[in-house]
């Protein structure tokens, strides 16, 4: 079904760059949010979640990372064990792939409806954020009540970010979708 019109391409991620540190081990779940724009993010419901979790936010260390560089960021990712990154969107951003790469568990987008276009979605392990009331919550406590199976999750989500986001394998897609276009194939003669 992929064809020069249609290719859904997932986004690149240098996987060699980001090393997997798993989760930090500490006795509190270290879970944080780095928004670039709170609005775009869903930042405002993000701290009322982290609110709202009643006696579960005891036993979470919650931290907004923000307004770093890019590799101040990816230094603050490795303490981290759950990135929240964005709400209600249909795909994970680069955040949460760089997370996942890491060996974080992800809050991201990873709708359902957009598996269709967007087939490697089918094999994220990123739960889906979701701006509705108490959803997140939901995704929180859900979280929290894995407890060690988490671990295995971390390395799904490296595998995953392996599988299908890799920045050479993706340049490739891209250079097979431009050949196959009329007018790559034009400009070739």
């Amino acid at each position: 079904m992929t064809n020069a019109e249609t290719a859904a391409i997932p986004f690149p991620v240098d996987i060699s760059a980001i090393s997997f540190t798993g989760l930090s081990g500490s006795r509190k779940l270290v879970v944080a949010h780095a928004p670039t724009r709170r609005g775009m993010k869903g930042t405002a419901r993000v701290l009322e979640a982290i609110k709202n979790l009643g006696g579960d936010a005891k036993r979470i260390e919650f931290r907004v990372i923000e307004g770093l560089s890019h590799a101040r960021y990816r230094d603050e990712l490795q303490r981290v064990d759950v990135l929240i990154d964005q709400l209600d969107a249909p795909v994970p951003g680069m955040a949460a792939l760089e997370a996942m790469a890491a060996g974080k568990i992800v809050i991201t987008g990873n709708l359902r409806s957009a598996h269709g276009f967007f087939p490697f979605l089918v094999h994220n392990p990123g739960f889906h954020g979701s701006s509705e009331p108490g959803a997140l919550e939901s995704t929180l406590h859900q979280i929290l009540a894995m407890g060690d199976s988490l671990e295995p999750l971390a390395y799904r989500g490296r595998e995953y970010v392996e599988r299908n986001h890799s920045h050479i394998d993706v340049a490739r897609q891209f250079v097979d979708v431009w050949s196959a276009r009329p007018f790559a194939q034009e400009r070739v003669k």
